[in-house]
């Protein structure tokens, strides 16, 4: 019984991942590969040093994964979605949700958040 009362207490403290975000009919195709991203909502301002993360793009779902990034700064972005040129952040908390931008090429795209933090991400080539 206790051990059904732990149990319960521990799935009532997790959060839920929220669903996948879905990409539009067409977008701005995203160089895979590794990209340079900066900015106060990656927790590093400009000027701060640079972070690096491997971006694989889904042309078919016009969807991006975000993995192995070169710090480890907690909660940071997991992929995100686009609608042409449009771009939505996601991760493993919904408020990256309220992150937006646009990608201005395959190998670049920016935005802000809600809170008024904007990031910035270029492709290292």
């Amino acid at each position: 019984m206790r051990a059904l009362l732990v149990l319960f207490l521990l799935s009532a403290c997790t959060p839920e991942k929220p669903e996948a975000l879905e990409g539009g009919d067409t977008c701005t195709a995203l160089t895979s590969g590794s990209w340079l991203g900066v900015g106060a909502a990656l927790g590093m301002p400009e000027g701060s040093g640079d972070m690096f993360v491997e971006l694989t793009m889904d042309e078919v779902s016009c969807t991006f994964t975000l993995d192995s990034w070169s710090m480890a700064m907690g909660d940071l972005p997991t992929g995100g979605a686009l609608d042409g040129d449009a771009l939505t952040l996601d991760g493993l908390t919904s408020g990256w949700r309220e992150c937006t931008g646009t990608a201005s090429a395959s190998t670049a795209f920016s935005g802000t958040c809600d809170n008024g933090d904007g990031f910035e991400f270029s492709a290292d080539e």
